[in-house]
C-alpha cells in the first residue's frame, strides 16, 4: 500500500474494500473500510459493525457496538436497529429490552420490519419479565403485552415466520386478555401453525410441549 492513501477519495477506499473483500481478503477489507470511516461514512460504519458482529474469526461484539453506535448517532437507521438487537440479545453487553426499544421505535415507526419485530420481541421479553417479577398482571406487563400483540400482528400478516412464533406465544398468555381462553388458544395455535408450516423449529417445538391435548381443548 502507498503512503498517499490520505489524498484517495472515499469512494476510492470502499472500491478498495470490495476488492479485497471478493478476495477473501478480510484484513484489507477492514483496513480500508476504516478508512472510508475516517471520513464519517454510514456505510462503512454499518458494515465495520456487521463484519465484527458476524459469524467469523473476527467477531468482536464490543466492537460491533462501537461501530453501530457511531452509525446511529449520526443518523443511520440500520445501525440503530442493529445496536437495537446487541441489547435485545445481550450480544457484548447486557441484555436491556428498553435500551433495545429506545433504538427501535423510529425506525420500527418509519416502517422498518426489522425494527419492528424488535419491538414486538422487545415488548414480549419484558411482559414476561414484569410478570415474574410481581406474580401478578401490571399496567406496565400490560402494555407491553398489548404492544407486542400491535407489533408482531403487523408482521405476523405479512407471512414473518419469527413474528407468527412469537405471536402465537403472546397469545397464549391468556389471563392479559378478556377474550375467553378457548378463542385466544386458538389464536396462538393458529399462529404458531403458520410459523411450523415455514420450517420454524421453535413454533414446532412450542406446539409439541403443551400437546395436542391443550391446543384443542379437551
Amino acid at each position: 500500500s502507498n503512503n498517499n492513501n490520505a489524498s484517495i477519495s472515499a469512494e476510492e477506499c470502499y472500491q478498495n474494500a470490495i476488492s479485497a473483500k471478493n478476495n477473501s481478503n478480510n484484513s484489507d477489507y477492514i483496513e480500508w473500510l476504516k478508512k472510508v470511516a475516517q471520513k464519517g461514512s454510514l456505510e462503512a460504519y454499518l458494515a465495520l459493525g456487521q463484519y465484527y458482529n458476524g459469524n467469523n474469526a473476527a467477531q468482536d461484539y464490543a466492537e460491533a457496538i462501537k461501530w453501530f453506535y457511531k452509525g446511529a448517532n449520526k443518523g443511520s437507521d440500520a445501525c440503530a436497529v442493529n445496536l437495537g438487537f446487541m441489547y435485545a440479545y445481550g450480544h457484548g453487553t447486557d441484555v436491556d429490552h428498553n435500551k433495545a426499544m429506545s433504538y427501535f421505535e423510529v425506525p420500527a415507526k418509519a416502517g422498518n420490519h426489522r425494527a419492528q419485530f424488535g419491538m414486538g420481541y422487545c415488548n414480549y421479553h419484558r411482559m414476561v419479565q414484569l410478570q415474574n417479577k410481581y406474580k401478578a398482571i401490571t399496567e406496565g406487563s400490560l402494555r407491553c403485552y398489548n404492544e407486542a400483540k400491535r407489533w408482531l400482528s403487523y408482521l405476523a400478516e405479512k407471512g414473518d415466520a419469527n413474528a407468527q412464533y412469537y405471536l402465537g406465544v403472546v397469545y397464549n398468555y391468556t389471563e392479559f386478555s378478556s377474550e375467553s381462553d378457548r378463542a385466544l388458544i386458538e389464536k396462538s395455535y393458529e399462529w404458531l401453525d403458520k410459523a411450523r408450516k415455514q420450517g420454524h423449529k421453535a413454533a414446532n417445538d412450542y406446539i409439541n410441549r403443551f400437546g395436542i391435548y391443550y391446543w384443542r381443548g379437551y
